[in-house]
């Protein structure tokens, strides 16, 4: 028992966790918003992994949800957010990361952030098929495959600088088989 033998070890060793404590964990804010607008980093993407999403249908490609993606997304209740914070005021057009059905296509998809949004719409069908096991040398568990998704631009927000949930959710459901994925958004600021 080093208490008893090396009793200064056991006090400098407690100071030091006590110290770490207070300066790396209580600094570290759990609840942490995605920043978007940096003038270094101008393009931000929100990745599936690190959004959330709720609704009777939607779900995530795997359970893990490092590389998954939201999949189908079929409801109006279905509905996929992250929080954000814009660290600079003006427009930004909005690109998603998408697989969508047939029945998908023409399908209005609205983004709102604190009092703004817009409505956006699937402009084609694009399908692609899971990959990525092909590689694997241990059968996956929770892991998510992978598809080739299509990137479009699906609006513009013109934004002030704040802090808020953004979401993305349909406007009208999906009633046929299929629906849409969603990879990944992207906020780019537009050029005045």
């Amino acid at each position: 028992d080093l208490a008893e033998s090396e009793p200064e070890k056991v006090a400098a060793m407690a100071s030091d966790v006590k110290r770490y404590r207070q300066d790396v964990l209580r600094s570290a804010q759990a609840n942490r918003p995605f920043l978007v607008g940096h003038p270094e980093r101008p393009i931000t993407v929100l990745p599936a992994q690190d959004g959330k999403c709720k609704g009777p249908s939607v779900k995530r490609s795997d359970s893990a949800p490092n590389c998954s993606f939201f999949t189908n997304i079929r409801t109006t209740e279905d509905t996929l957010y992250w929080e954000l914070e814009f660290l600079q005021s003006g427009t930004y057009s909005v690109w998603i990361h998408y697989t969508a059905t047939e029945s998908a296509v023409g399908k209005k998809l609205k983004m709102s952030f604190a009092e703004n949004e817009f409505v956006g719409s699937i402009p084609a069908a694009h399908e692609s098929p899971l990959r990525g096991d092909q590689n694997d040398r241990v059968t996956r568990k929770s892991e998510s495959l992978m598809k080739n998704f299509q990137i479009t631009k699906l609006g513009s927000l013109s934004l002030n600088a704040k802090r808020a949930m953004c979401e993305l959710k349909l406007v009208e459901s999906i009633d046929q088989p299929g629906g849409i994925e969603i990879q990944a958004i992207e906020f780019r600021p537009e050029k005045d």
